[in-house]
């Protein structure tokens, strides 16, 4: 299994802390956000790590040259080059050919999460499966589910019919995730490139396939999209990851 990390984004709702720094670069209890998610994906039976850059690629490969030799698997970059009028599902088509025929995990740059959130997910038996919060937050990715398959993602599901917040952590197995990537590819075809990858799991989940999801089932995550959660994260969230590790 492969894993891909989309963090090509300016992040500058976080300025000026991004302005100079990547959002996965930044601490969080001594550690990088890069670096809790790659500890993450170690646990999870990973072999090539790709990391898809846009704003400020070279700190980031700097980094990866500093710590890379820690990890169980090899690292690649792919570069968005056009991230700063694109979003999420444009960066997941340029790494398209590194992704070709293989099981993957795909993951945002920007989430804390504890790990056995991750590895749950990685080990579900569907082809695609979305890994949520049973808590409904506002503003945010949130999913619909009927008998345990997914039925709707996206921002528009609202909180009245929602039955969780999708925490931007994906598992795809061979056969989902060419299936993931050919509907990509007819988005960017239809110029979508400044739509969400999970439109792509939309018109999937419309065309009969099946999707899965996985629940936090309780333990701490956090997505940093402000300054005010990334000091939730720092002062409460990364905390509560450890105690839990703990036990």
């Amino acid at each position: 299994m492969k894993a891909v990390l989309l963090a090509a984004g300016s992040s500058t709702r976080l300025y000026p802390l991004t302005k100079n720094t990547p959002k996965c670069l930044l601490d969080v209890g001594g550690k990088t956000l890069l670096e809790h998610q790659l500890d993450a994906l170690a646990d999870c039976g990973v072999s090539g790590m790709i990391i898809v850059t846009g704003y400020l690629s070279q700190m980031l490969e700097e980094k990866l040259e500093q710590i890379g030799a820690r990890y169980p698997f090899k690292f690649s970059f792919v570069h968005n080059r056009l991230y700063a009028e694109t979003n999420n599902i444009y960066s997941l088509w340029t790494a398209r050919e590194a992704l070709k025929d293989a099981a993957f995990l795909c993951l945002h740059a920007d989430v804390l999460f504890h790990p056995q959130i991750l590895r749950r997910g990685a080990l579900s038996s569907d082809d695609v499966c979305l890994i949520a919060d049973e808590e409904v937050l506002e503003e945010t990715m949130k999913l619909k589910v009927k008998d345990n398959r997914v039925i709707a993602v996206g921002k528009h599901v609202s909180m009245e019919e929602a039955s969780g917040t999708f925490l931007g952590l994906v598992k795809f197995s061979e056969d989902g995730g060419r299936r993931m990537l050919a509907e990509v590819e007819r988005l960017i075809t239809e110029n979508r490139t400044k739509g969400y990858f999970t439109d792509a799991i939309e018109r999937m989940i419309a065309g009969g396939y099946r999707v899965g999801v996985s629940f936090t089932q309780g333990l701490p995550w956090i997505e940093i999209d402000v300054k005010e959660e990334l000091e939730q994260a720092r002062r409460e969230v990364y905390a509560r990851i450890m105690e839990a590790q703990a036990v």
